[in-house]
């Protein structure tokens, strides 16, 4: 009885102690188990924080970047505004056709700047074409670059022609009816401004092609009216009118300027067309050419200037055209009527 007892204590202590040793290694293998989670899921935040990391750090990169960049900018775009304020001075204190190049800075380790001034060409308009003078307007053209002889204009012509051809849109204008006036101011030796001027007409069938055509070159109108001062017998000043070559009063004169009038008598414009119609319709096309090979002393009547700043990475560029400064309206008036 003993024995059967002490057997089935035996059993009973087997198992516990079997099951107790079960549970130990399922216990063992759990905690093998979640050790290997915690270390993936923790890798897993790492990897986590790390992206955000290396996002708000590039956000911050990036914002200084644009920061740096924007104040390079603006530092560079007020170098080519100081830079063109220059230039603007300069031209404003130099006579017509001063041209330059120059470099300057806004301080040690400051902001650079590069401006240029560009105010002549050997024609005019510089593009291949014809410029555009509107009825009664008037535009100066020096021709000269420079005070001495070699920067001075000695041979030109100008092209031109009335447009559009008004006897193709019911108008007509006679082969002989003066349609443009100029004159040429110039300095004598003596100092004093003389001037020579006169009244051109459109010739017949004139066109883009086949302008006429005023000036030092062969086949161009070339005289002019000329009142030479002189000194009377009683020491008074005396006017006495000649016809004079544009080539000899250009050689007699310095500062030389040009000036065309568009003296177009719209009268003279038949066809039924309004005075509105007449108007809009005489426009002379002309162009202003130096015939002295490879030199380009025509002051243009605009100013090009052209100024660049630049600091750091950054490079600002600033583009402007002025009209330059001509003569007081007095010079350029002109009184002059068609006879009925």
């Amino acid at each position: 009885m003993e024995d059967k007892v002490y057997m089935k204590t035996y059993d009973v202590i087997a198992r516990t102690t079997h099951q107790v040793r079960g549970t130990k290694q399922s216990l063992l293998r759990f905690g093998r188990h979640n050790q290997g989670s915690a270390l993936l899921i923790a890798l897993m935040i790492m990897g986590v924080l790390m992206t955000l990391s290396l996002g708000v750090s590039s956000l911050v990169l990036g914002n200084m970047r644009d920061s740096r960049v924007l104040i390079e900018r603006t530092k560079a775009w007020y170098a080519a505004e100081s830079g063109l304020e220059r230039a603007l001075l300069e031209t404003s204190k130099n006579p017509p056709g001063f041209e330059t190049e120059k470099n300057g800075n806004m301080g040690i380790q400051g902001p650079e700047f590069s401006y240029s001034v560009k105010s002549t060409a050997n024609k005019f308009p510089i593009e291949n074409g014809y410029a555009t003078l509107r009825l009664s307007e008037s535009v100066t053209i020096p021709l000269f670059k420079g005070a001495t002889d070699e920067l001075t204009v000695k041979d030109f012509h100008v092209d031109y022609y009335l447009a559009p051809n008004i006897s193709n849109l019911g108008g007509f204008i006679s082969n002989d009816l003066d349609i443009l006036r100029w004159k040429i101011f110039g300095i004598a030796a003596d100092g004093t401004m003389e001037v020579i001027n006169e009244f051109v007409p459109a010739n017949k069938g004139n066109s883009e092609q086949s302008p006429t055509c005023f000036g030092t070159k062969p086949n161009c109108y070339n005289n002019a009216n000329f009142y030479r001062r002189r000194l009377g017998g009683d020491g008074a000043s005396e006017f006495h009118k000649e016809d004079i070559a544009i080539k000899t009063f250009l050689d007699e004169h310095k500062q030389n300027f040009l000036v065309l009038t568009n003296a177009v008598n719209t009268d003279m414009i038949v066809g039924g067309l309004t005075l509105s119609e007449k108007q809009r319709l005489a426009n002379i096309k002309y162009r202003v050419i130096e015939d002295d090979s490879g030199k380009s002393n025509l002051t243009m009547p605009t100013i090009k200037i052209s100024s660049n700043g630049t600091f750091g990475e950054a490079k600002q560029s600033l583009d402007l055209e002025i009209k330059r400064d001509t003569f007081l309206p007095v010079f350029n008036y002109a009184l002059y009527r068609t006879a009925d």
